[in-house]
């Protein structure tokens, strides 16, 4: 399997309509990490064509200029413990996106969550469980590789392998932790939420 060529695994399928949206563009992948603060990114990051947010959307005061003040797509969970902490504010910034993504979701909760985008009205896009299973999914990759058990990238991380399925030009990666390789040491920004 040529996971360069394939970052999801064969079991993915492609959402057409994201593929000609992100055809040809520059993508910067931004998420919530700390350590962005200082940085004076901002500017960078919306000179790309498209702003991926990756875990939450951009909360807190005078944190453009690092952080870059657009979303284009949001990756997100969308779990069920998630939806209650959705303010009314959350609900508008998805109707301003061009795509919600949810990067990782159970094969049996997607008729609910298919339910929920389209009730929000956005564009979105459905990466869900299955597409990690099987013996050509990144589940078993990560299993018979480096000996990680029923272990899965976070949601973050699964975005930035769902960006380099397309066609795109560039892609910019910033603001994540990758959870400090599992230390789980302070992965979001203080005034993220």
């Amino acid at each position: 399997m040529n996971w360069i060529e394939t970052p999801l695994g064969l079991n993915y399928e492609k959402n057409e309509s994201l593929g000609r949206f992100l055809k040809g563009k520059t993508v910067a992948c931004v998420g919530p990490a700390p350590q962005n603060t200082g940085t004076g990114l901002g500017k960078t990051i919306d000179s790309y064509d498209v702003v991926v947010r990756l875990g939450d959307f951009l909360r807190g005061e005078n944190i453009s200029g690092d952080y870059g003040s657009r979303t284009d797509i949001m990756v997100h969970s969308f779990n069920e413990h998630d939806m209650p902490s959705f303010t009314e504010e959350c609900y508008e910034d998805m109707k301003e996106c061009k795509f919600l993504v949810c990067s990782q979701v159970s094969a049996s909760l997607v008729e609910r969550q298919k339910q929920f985008f389209d009730s929000i009205g956005t564009k979105w896009h459905i990466v869900n469980d299955e597409v990690f299973d099987g013996p050509n999914g990144l589940r078993n990759y990560l299993a018979t590789k480096y000996g990680y058990d029923d272990v899965l990238p976070n949601t973050g991380f699964n975005g930035i392998l769902t960006m380099l399925e397309y066609d795109v030009k560039e892609i910019f990666i910033t603001g994540m932790t990758f959870y400090d390789m599992g230390s789980w040491n302070k992965s979001y920004h203080d005034s993220w939420y």
